[in-house]
């Protein structure tokens, strides 16, 4: 999601508009930008919100927010009639987006919410370390296990009638099954879509690249903010889509070994004319590696090979044998160079 896409989904929350999912797009949009300077003047510039009609925030707000701000509550500052204070306001009113409070805005346009609102806004977060995982249990009794750099986000308790998890990584899950309750996977590019199914999901790292693979049940892929059809797929055992944001307009889907998906739990990692690019990725998360690519022709090399139970430095020397890239340790980083093989 682009700046100009950020500032549409935030003029909708403001104007009641915004549905569930684009609420839950700008939350994650923030939460990524989270340290980027001026994040609050991107989002919601002084000028659109003097033209927002109708704008306040929840009763109580403002001077929760002014009073830290600038020492003074609203009435004070509405009886001085003060620009600077006008202005301390406003900028205030922007600030308390970056503090999650455009959330609490919600109430303000919804005609009944939801009880569970303040519930469902607390957000638990778990992350791996490169050359860790980690197995998490949610609230419903679905298992997943993370691999290493990547992070979870989940609510302590699911809404009335869905499920949401947020990932950015590389993920194995185990649903439960619950088909009054779909079980919903929001990555950086695309959702997933379930009732109760055992996948792998890979969505990060350096490469533009997304990946679902099913092992058991249907899962549906859709590609975040694109209506058309090959923009949504749906996959059964046995099969993976593959996205790449750069270079394609939807999902290409092939056959997967089901004994593959996800074999990494293991560290079993199985081949099939892959990029250098993804197995040097692979070998960062599960061994905890850093790569320094000399020549980036190398990676366009592709393998088809299966590593099992196998050192990352067994791993290398046999990558070597292979093809052309050479792989040499300096301290903490490791020296990827070669010629392209095509």
């Amino acid at each position: 999601m682009n700046i100009q896409q950020a500032q549409a989904l935030t003029q909708k929350v403001l104007a009641g508009e915004a549905s569930p999912e684009e609420k839950a797009m700008l939350q994650q949009y923030m939460t990524d930008h989270a340290h980027s300077p001026g994040l609050a003047d991107d989002l919601l510039p002084l000028s659109i919100l003097e033209h927002t009609p109708g704008y306040t925030l929840p009763a109580g707000m403002e001077e929760r927010i002014l009073r830290p701000v600038i020492g003074v509550t609203p009435t004070q500052a509405t009886n001085k009639k003060s620009p600077t204070l006008l202005y301390y306001l406003k900028r205030a009113c922007v600030a308390a987006i970056l503090l999650g409070i455009c959330l609490l805005m919600y109430q303000r346009f919804s005609p009944a919410p939801s009880p569970h609102l303040a519930v469902t806004l607390q957000m638990d977060s778990v992350s791996t370390a490169k050359g860790t995982s980690k197995v998490v249990l949610l609230p419903d009794g679905t298992r997943i296990r993370l691999n290493g750099g990547t992070t979870l986000r989940y609510p302590a308790v699911f809404s009335e009638n869905k499920r949401e998890v947020y990932l950015n990584g590389e993920a194995f899950f185990e649903v439960n099954k619950d088909l009054d309750h779909p079980f919903i996977i929001h990555a950086a590019t695309f959702t997933t879509t379930v009732l109760g199914t055992s996948f792998n999901i890979r969505s990060a790292g350096k490469q533009d690249l997304a990946e679902v693979a099913v092992a058991t049940g249907k899962v549906q892929v859709a590609i975040t903010g694109q209506p058309s059809q090959d923009a949504i797929t749906l996959l059964t055992p046995g099969e993976k889509a593959t996205y790449h944001s750069g270079h394609s307009t939807g999902w290409k889907k092939s056959q997967t070994p089901i004994a593959s998906i996800g074999a990494w739990r293991n560290r079993e990692f199985i081949y099939d004319q892959t990029p250098l690019s993804i197995i040097l990725s692979d070998l960062e998360n599960a061994y905890g590696l850093n790569f320094q690519v000399k020549n980036n022709r190398v990676l366009s090399c592709t393998y088809s090979v299966k590593f099992k139970q196998m050192t990352a430095k067994q791993i290398m020397a046999t990558l070597a044998l292979m093809s052309e890239v050479r792989f040499l340790t300096k301290d903490s980083l490791i020296e990827v160079s070669g010629n392209s093989c095509n």
